[in-house]
């Protein structure tokens, strides 16, 4: 009996271990500052190169708009060199946001990466003063993708700034070609209409 009472002291004196879950874990974790990038916004006020864009799509439009319809010879030169210009002297600004888009999804790789770091040495820490800590790598991986919110949303940002960009230059490219390959078509038949009048 006595044996009975001191074993029931001994199990309600007991301290209870201290535990760390991943809330507790990632209190107070210190943000990793990104270097945002313009927004889609800012981007699009750039009227050197977006106006360009927009100006070629516009030409592109007055195509779709009096399709079935012949286009003046004349009219359609006119588009062509302006077309192959605007493609031409924004190449350097594609490339320079499909670079951009491309190290932002580095540096939201990184981030992301360094917080899930961060949260490990915070748990291994816990263990070593004795905590016991309920934490799986799921845990960790929906953790560090939330801290890294930041990182995430410019990149997303620059990845849609990127494909828009892309997209319109190489239909751009594309569209020259096509009216490059009437005008010669349209030059070989007023040939051989005037071959057949002299």
């Amino acid at each position: 009996m006595p044996e009975e009472k001191l074993a029931k002291a001994d199990i309600s004196g007991s301290k209870k271990k201290p535990e760390a879950t991943i809330v507790s874990l990632i209190k107070d974790l210190d943000d990793i500052k990104v270097k945002r990038q313009p927004s889609i916004d800012a981007y699009l006020s750039l009227e050197h190169y977006f106006g360009s864009i927009g100006e070629a799509l516009g030409i592109i439009r007055t195509y779709t708009e009096h399709e079935g319809e012949p286009m003046e010879y004349i009219q359609m030169q006119k588009d062509l060199v302006i077309l192959s210009a605007i493609h031409a002297s924004t190449a350097e600004m594609v490339g320079y946001l499909q670079g951009t888009a491309s190290r932002a999804e580095d540096t939201r790789k990184i981030v992301k990466s360094t917080y899930s770091m961060r949260i490990k040495e915070r748990r291994d820490e816990a263990i070593s003063r004795g905590e016991t800590v309920k934490l799986t790598e799921a845990d960790v991986d929906n953790a560090s993708r939330i801290s890294s919110n930041d990182a995430y949303m410019a990149a997303r940002d620059q990845e849609i700034v990127s494909r828009m960009i892309s997209s319109a230059w190489y239909a751009i490219g594309d569209f020259t070609k096509v009216l490059n390959s009437s005008l010669n078509r349209s030059l070989r038949e007023l040939d051989n209409d005037r071959t057949k009048k002299s």
